[in-house]
């Protein structure tokens, strides 16, 4: 079985630290988006809404991680993976494609692929 994968986005924290500014993602308040959705109160990310689309949006920080251009996301699973970064994962749709967005929790360095 061959399997096919296009990387559609990469997104990397310039400064090593996450700040709005090194995300390079245009920063939309919270308090302007329509809601913001997560699994668990103590979860790190959540979904927003605005306008009908979606994005990842990091709760701790007060961030958006990703823009908000997903048409559906929904969180799938948080694992440590074999560098000892801890990543979350989300399934995604953008344009009728499905995929799996990682977010790299230390930096909220993420991929998409699609």
């Amino acid at each position: 079985m061959m399997v096919m994968a296009l990387v559609v986005g990469v997104c990397h924290a310039q400064s090593g630290k996450i700040n709005a500014d090194s995300l390079g993602v245009t920063q939309i308040p919270v308090g302007q988006c329509d809601s913001l959705m997560v699994t668990d109160v103590t979860d790190r990310y959540g979904v927003v809404y605005r306008n009908g689309k979606c994005g990842v949006y990091d709760v701790v920080n007060a961030v958006n991680v990703t823009e908000i251009a997903f048409d559906e996301l929904g969180f799938t699973k948080r694992i440590k993976v074999e560098s000892g970064d801890w990543v979350s994962y989300f399934y995604c749709v953008r344009d009728d494609r499905q995929g799996i967005l990682g977010v790299i929790e230390e930096t909220d360095d993420f991929i998409v692929i699609m």
